[in-house]
């Protein structure tokens, strides 16, 4: 890939300094090996569940199992039901009536009573008396069979072969993600593409690094460059017909870094200013800058703001802006990303800066909770040769974009 390189979040200087024509990012000189961005390196591919379990099911299908072995009725086997216990002096044979005839009219019931005739057509109308043994059917007793509910694998690469993939967002249905050297913004279903290609939202788009999602739109923010502004658009979340609905510009001074909505606002992460901006567009107004901040990724829960700065980590802030109060969170140098559910925060390191310094050389995807770590390590969910730079959760898993590997991953949460 030809252009600027990332390492240019080290300070404006050296960004304005090192920006090409192209305006490009600079992928390649990654600490993970050096790939280029036109490249894919082959990681692993789909692992599967593990099949011990009667209940474990493959990726999408259901299986019913049962407890007591297979359903007679569903393998077509007709074997006979175990002999039966009975109130009479001697077992009786599986299937064989509960009374015995006399060679007279009348007959002895199973405590040895002679029964009257009559009273017997009565008791074969009415039902059977205390001392008759009803036979049961085996299939009956089976036990009800118990489907499991579909699952995926522990890792699943939901796209491969994507050209330098940046920012990402999920909805119920979908997740999305930014190929910034197609200059697209693609989606495919959560869980995954499968032999097919991911559906093109929007094209001959700028070089979008962050991207969110709402009921109605998708937003994105394009980095800047000597020739090219930094903006935010949006296109209807069913991709654009036309061209995008341009909501601000930064022009061609500010790195762009992230986007997030929440109801109608916009947050955004412009390195060096945080702010926001409503989702129906502040072209003419600007937007509100909360603070000078060199935040590269935002986000919000009901009370607190979180912002990941460039090699501070993520810390917390009120709703109002980072002005004021801020509360470390996660002490990381290298976070691009981040990630919130109702109790942690996921967030992605990867060795933007390219410059192999080893306190920020660790590439990850990690956890911890809400109040921060403290002193305790983060929990790491997914590590190895990756280079994780967007990361969005939903209820169960965790996605990522493998931006130096042109694919993305989804893994099950912890």
């Amino acid at each position: 890939m030809t252009g600027r390189h990332i390492g240019t979040l080290a300070a404006w200087a050296f960004f304005s300094a090192s920006c090409s024509p192209q305006g490009g990012r600079e992928f390649g000189s990654l600490a993970d090996g050096g790939k280029s961005p036109g490249t894919v390196k082959p990681i692993a591919t789909t692992k599967p569940a593990n099949t011990d379990s009667p209940s474990s099911v493959s990726s999408g299908n259901a299986t019913s199992t049962h407890d007591g072995g297979p359903n007679p009725e569903a393998s077509g086997a007709g074997s006979a039901p175990a002999p039966l216990e009975t109130s009479s002096p001697g077992a009786l044979p599986s299937g064989a009536a509960s009374m015995t005839s006399n060679p007279g009219n009348n007959h002895q019931d199973d405590a040895g009573e002679v029964v009257d005739p009559a009273q017997d057509a009565s008791e074969t109308q009415g039902g059977a008396d205390a001392g008759d043994t009803a036979v049961v059917d085996a299939n009956d007793a089976a036990a009800a069979p118990t489907v499991t509910a579909p699952e995926q694998p522990p890792e699943v690469v939901v796209a491969s072969a994507q050209m330098t993939p940046t920012g990402i967002a999920l909805d119920a249905n979908s997740v999305y993600w930014c190929n910034i050297d197609a200059h697209t913004i693609v989606k495919c279903p959560l869980t995954g593409c499968g032999t097919g290609a991911p559906t093109p939202l929007v094209t001959n788009i700028g070089q979008a690094l962050g991207l969110a999602v709402d009921a109605s739109s998708f937003y994105w923010i394009e980095d800047a460059s000597p020739s090219v502004d930094a903006n935010v658009q949006k296109c209807p979340i069913t991709g654009c017909t036309g061209a995008p609905e341009k909501l601000f510009t930064f022009g061609k001074v500010h790195p762009a870094f992230g986007v997030h909505v929440t109801g109608n606002t916009l947050y955004y992460a412009s390195w060096p200013h945080l702010g926001i901006c409503p989702t129906s567009g502040c072209l003419t107004t600007g937007p509100t800058d909360f603070a000078n901040i060199p935040a590269l990724a935002v986000g919000s829960n009901a009370d607190s703001l979180f912002v990941a700065k460039s090699q501070e980590g993520v810390v917390r802030c009120p709703l109002t802006g980072c002005a004021g109060q801020i509360n470390p969170v996660i002490a990381a140098g290298s976070v691009t990303s981040f990630a919130i559910d109702a109790t942690h925060v996921y967030f992605a390191e990867y060795d933007y800066l390219g410059a192999g310094n080893p306190a920020i050389l660790k590439q990850a995807v990690s956890r911890c909770p809400l109040a921060g770590c403290g002193t305790d390590d983060p929990e790491v969910v997914a590590s190895g040769e990756i280079s994780p730079y967007a990361i969005a959760v939903n209820a169960t898993r965790v996605f990522y974009t493998n931006v130096a590997h042109g694919t993305i991953v989804s893994i099950a949460k912890p």
